[in-house]
């Protein structure tokens, strides 16, 4: 083995050497025969030359002995690699379509891939992630949930101790925090985190300390905190120093600890961690919601972690954790307020919940993702195969015009195989300078899309980064190797089988007719695939379009949103109040402001507060069931541009004591809970498991339906109360209606509220279009990248058509001539030539069509009021490609018009 390594090292790297000793050697033994037959004969010169004569040629000799060196393989294909190169460079024009037209699709695919794999397919940054789930409860848990996928702290905690399947546990929420450091205010996003958060993950600091099962032991007693590496970094300057250091959270003294690991932001993508603290300190992280003291399994609000123990699987783990969930369900129904609110067959529905595990990588973003990004990829891979049938196309084209030189090869003693290595080697060759132009156009592209698809503030959030790493280099040197065997094997092949005699003879075109049958059904696949693609991007755009028209329900036109949390700074219920009415008169006073609205809920962004009605077959109702609710100030309903359709607006009179008194609720309320009558003045109440509660809401206001979380829903039962009714003070959503461009507004409004209160920062100031456009990021980003791999894919196939054709015409010249010297007209040859066009694209149309209503059903979750095989999406794409088909065929039918019989006759 030794041995063989010498040797190989040596003929890679002292080839010279090598040869110029097997030259000696050679020459030595010549010239050894010669001086034995001398001896025998008087000639000297005779004998010398019939030693060579013995020896044989030494050219034949030189190469016998280096077919048997160890390494020949790669002598050979170095040979070939320089030999494909000169011939490339011979060629520039054909070099560099083919390179771009790869570029562009293993670019495509690149960024795409980029994309999925970071935000679909990468695990967390933490060790053997694989192991890691996320434990949530499925079926009707019969209370509230802030949240996907979480579970209530007690849950947590019985999970936590009584599980055989974990090596470890813990959970997390995620809060909005007022930093306060120096003479710096910010909001920024925290983790809440158990004690067991940073063992069980094995992340550990870079300075300091992480957060430690005892500094979550007993509430209220740890205030620690741990920053993210890449916050130390940005906020504080890496200042190696902070540990030990004293910050301010909602206006609570914090003391540093330490600063986790680098490349650790949390476990949710999409939403990175700044700090982390102790779950213990919830009261002070989100002042007036402390779930920690509800003792009830049913509130869910953290979402539990375990990583599973060696060997164990995951439906095994799951299997193992049902009777253990079922007993916590069990002793939950026999709680008073339980049996007191639900009825035996809620008990029943109650204790029929599941666990159910997810790997834990899983988030909300890879859930809103992951069917788009799929989708992406899978339309870059049709326009790469597209470009690959394109590139097969002018390989064949290009092997017809070497058919000579392969004949003078083969004739000499070149294998067949020879041909076929040296022709994929050139094709390796296209596909590595591909690849690497792709890489280039795969970063800019990411960089671009994260730019124009996010605002600024979310692309910092956005932890995306468009640099390509290993796995994603990987993914193109596959594709590379892919592609290059892809479009370069058929032509390889093909070329091969040259016939030696006609080749030489200069008749290449007597013999081709089976390769131009090749390249019409590479055109035919281009033409199938580019319908396709232009049938799915039109229903894509038009999907965009249908929700862009649909709109929320209201005028969204000078309308400017922002939000603020004055309770984070420390300030009290009634602190708070007084700071939201003084606010109020304050912001009306800005010129050009015509109103000013305060909502809870933010509108279109997924967020719903839910909650149950009193009523016959209502307080057990599934959450999707319920009714989403909020708290308004007055004037919201007209600075929205909402109609009050039945009754009135809420007004100042309407503030009361800390109960709800008061309703608006919109048509679909009515109809659901008052079906057949008048809903002004009709009662309802709440369900509230702590206090018995009566009807005794009564609805003052009906408005029309509008959407709520998203512009895809249907709109959901909506019931509104006045703010100043609540029994609680804390965030708040202000819109202003203004009567110019909003966007001109935006430095006075920071000015005004710095002045009013410069603690208290502004999140989010935006117009309402600039929110709308954000929601609707997806549909935008699939809708418009389907339409340019569309259309680049019409263009390759309208290439492809265009050089099939030309090459036909090329072939038929004299057959052309003759007819044209016999009394054909122009017209004639132009429709000759024309028949065959549309015939392929006949033929193209077909298939595509055929393959579109079978792949249909795969993209009807990601259209909105189409019919994912609608016709006039259909026709449209096909007239379209038809269009542009038909005039790359037209150019080489007017070519072939315009020829000259005499000089087509004497064409061979």
């Amino acid at each position: 083995m030794i041995s063989r390594i010498r040797a190989f090292w040596n003929n890679l790297f002292r080839r010279k050497q090598l040869d110029r000793d097997l030259e000696d050697e050679l020459q030595a033994y010549v010239e050894l025969s010669a001086n034995e037959s001398v001896k025998d004969e008087a000639g000297s010169d005779e004998a010398y030359l019939r030693a060579r004569r013995e020896a044989g040629a030494l050219a034949h000799v030189r190469e016998n002995v280096r077919d048997v060196r160890v390494g020949v393989s790669l002598d050979r294909l170095a040979q070939d690699i320089r030999y494909g190169v000169r011939t490339l460079a011979k060629n520039p024009a054909f070099t560099l379509v083919a390179t771009t037209t790869l570029a562009l699709g293993i670019g495509a695919n690149t960024a795409m891939f980029s994309l999925l794999d970071q935000v679909v397919l990468r695990l967390l940054p933490v060790p053997h992630p694989e192991q890691l789930v996320i434990v949530r409860e499925t079926g009707n848990h019969y209370g509230n949930s802030y949240g996907p996928n979480t579970v209530s702290w007690p849950m947590f905690e019985d999970l936590r101790d009584a599980n055989q399947v974990f090596s470890g546990m813990f959970c997390r929420f995620p809060a909005t925090v007022t930093l306060g450091y120096g003479d710096r205010a910010a909001q920024i996003s925290a983790e809440l985190v158990s004690g067991s958060y940073f063992p069980t993950l094995g992340i550990g600091a870079v300075l300091g300390r992480t957060i430690a099962p005892g500094d979550d032991a007993v509430p209220d007693s740890e205030p620690v905190v741990v920053l993210s590496y890449s916050f130390w970094q940005s906020y504080f300057g890496g200042d190696r120093t902070i540990v030990g250091r004293t910050i301010a959270l909602n206006g609570h003294a914090m003391t540093v600890i330490g600063v986790a690991q680098p490349g650790f932001d949390g476990v949710e993508l999409g939403a990175p961690a700044k700090i982390f603290v102790p779950i213990m300190m919830k009261t002070e992280m989100t002042p007036h919601s402390d779930g920690l003291k509800d003792r009830r399994r049913r509130l869910s609000w953290v979402t539990a972690y375990g990583r599973l123990k060696s060997g164990v699987s995951l439906p095994q783990a799951q299997l193992s954790l049902q009777p253990l969930l079922h007993s916590i369900l069990e002793f939950e129904a026999q709680q008073p307020e339980f049996l007191r609110t639900y009825t035996a067959a809620d008990r029943e529905l109650f204790l029929r919940n599941r666990v159910e595990l997810l790997p834990g990588s899983e988030n909300e973003l890879r859930e809103d993702m992951r069917k788009p990004l799929w989708l992406l990829v899978a339309l870059t891979g049709a326009v790469l195969l597209l470009a690959c049938a394109n590139l097969a196309n002018l390989l064949l084209a290009r092997a017809t015009s070497r058919e000579r030189e392969f004949a003078v090869r083969l004739a000499i003693g070149a294998g067949r195989a020879r041909i076929v290595r040296q022709l994929l080697v050139e094709s390796l060759l296209l596909s590595v300078a591909g690849a690497a132009l792709g890489l280039a156009l795969a970063f800019a592209a990411d960089r671009i899309l994260l730019r124009i698809y996010l605002p600024a503030d979310a692309a910092a959030e956005f932890v995306v980064s468009p640099i390509p790493d290993g796995r994603v280099l990987a993914f193109t040197l596959g594709v590379m190797l892919l592609t290059s065997l892809v479009f370069g094997l058929l032509p390889a092949m093909r070329s091969s089988r040259t016939e030696i005699t006609l080749s030489l003879k200069d008749r290449s075109g007597a013999q081709s007719s089976g390769g131009i049958s090749l390249r019409r059904l590479l055109v035919g696949i281009q033409m199938a695939l580019s319908l396709l693609l232009l049938a799915g991007a039109g229903l894509f755009v038009r999907t965009l379009r249908n929700l862009e028209n649909l709109g929320p329900g209201f005028p969204t036109d000078r309308l400017l949103t922002f939000r603020i949390n004055p309770s984070l700074n420390g300030y009290s219920d009634a602190e708070t109040k007084s700071f939201y009415e003084r606010l109020n008169v304050n912001l009306q006073t800005v010129p050009g402001v015509a109103s000013v609205g305060f909502s809870t809920m933010p509108l279109l962004q997924g967020y719903a507060w839910q909650n149950a009605i009193l009523g016959k077959n209502s307080e057990g109702a599934p959450i999707e069931d319920q009714p989403v609710l909020c708290e308004v100030g007055p004037d919201y309903f007209a600075t929205l541009g909402i109609p009050i359709v039945a009754g009135r607006e809420f007004t100042t009179q309407d503030d009361g004591p800390a109960e709800y008194k008061y309703a608006v609720v919109n048509q679909t309320f009515a109809r659901k809970y008052f079906p057949g009558r008048n809903p002004i003045g009709q009662r309802f109440g709440l369900v509230d498991e702590m206090v018995q509660t009566t009807p005794g809401i009564e609805v003052i206001g009906v408005i029309p339906d509008r959407k709520y979380r998203d512009l895809r829903e249907t709109p959901p039962a909506q019931a509104y109360f006045p703010y100043f009714q609540g029994p609680h003070f804390r965030f708040m959503n202000i819109y202003l209606r203004t009567q110019g461009d909003p966007r001109r507004f935006e430095d006075v409004l920071r000015e005004r509220m710095r002045r009013f209160d410069p603690h208290v920062p502004v999140v989010g100031l935006q117009t309402m279009n600039q929110q709308l456009g954000f929601s609707l990021r997806t549909e935008r980003l699939v809708a418009s990248l389907s339409a340019v791999f569309g259309g680049l894919a019409t263009l390759l196939a309208v290439i492809g058509l265009y050089g099939v054709m030309a090459y036909a015409v090329m072939r038929r010249t004299r057959e052309i001539g003759i007819r044209m010297a016999l009394g054909a007209l122009r017209s004639n040859v132009i429709a000759m030539v024309m028949r065959e066009v549309l015939m392929l694209i006949a033929a193209g149309l077909a298939v595509g069509v055929s393959l579109a209503l079978v792949l249909a059903d795969l993209i009807r979750s990601q259209l909105f009021g189409l019919n994912p095989r609608d016709p006039l999406t259909f026709l449209g794409s096909a007239i379209v490609l038809t269009l542009a088909a038909g005039l790359a065929g037209l150019i080489p039918a007017l070519r072939a018009s315009c020829v000259d019989p005499t000089i087509a006759l004497r064409h061979e």
